[in-house]
């Protein structure tokens, strides 16, 4: 059989269904991050020729025009005779990850920032409390 074949689950990382993918053989390069095409490219190169499972997260498009961070986890097929005659991928969709990693270097800059160009002294302190809700 020829062409890609995509799995049903793929509509909800995606927005596209596995018939649409069947009927546009390019549709998975459409939809990576203008931006990511070429590291896309240079990964999907890289693992052919070494014929090494490499796991890399891009950017795609969803049909529903947002951004979408995915994980890559290409599987290959490969012959007896050592010879590549195909792949299939899993994709995962690690959007809130990459969202929480930005949110939290953001905050750690900021925080760093303050701390560095403070002219006073900082003191950060905690109250413990005992069980009987004094402090201790």
């Amino acid at each position: 059989m020829n062409g890609t074949i995509h799995g049903d689950g793929c509509i909800s990382v995606t927005g596209y269904s596995s018939d649409e993918f069947y009927k546009d053989h390019d549709l998975w390069y459409k939809i990576v991050h203008p931006e990511d095409k070429q590291l896309v490219i240079d990964k999907v190169e890289e693992i052919l020729k070494k014929k090494e499972v490499l796991s890399f997260e891009h950017r795609i498009i969803h049909k529903n025009g947002t951004m979408r961070w995915i994980m890559n986890t290409p599987v290959l097929r490969i012959d007896e005779s050592g010879e590549l005659t195909g792949y299939e991928g899993l994709i995962q969709n690690i959007t809130d990850r990459k969202l929480a990693e930005k949110a939290l270097k953001e905050s750690e800059e900021k925080f760093r920032l303050l701390f560095y160009n403070m002219s006073n002294g900082f003191i950060l302190y905690e109250l413990v409390f005992d069980e009987d809700q004094k402090v201790s």
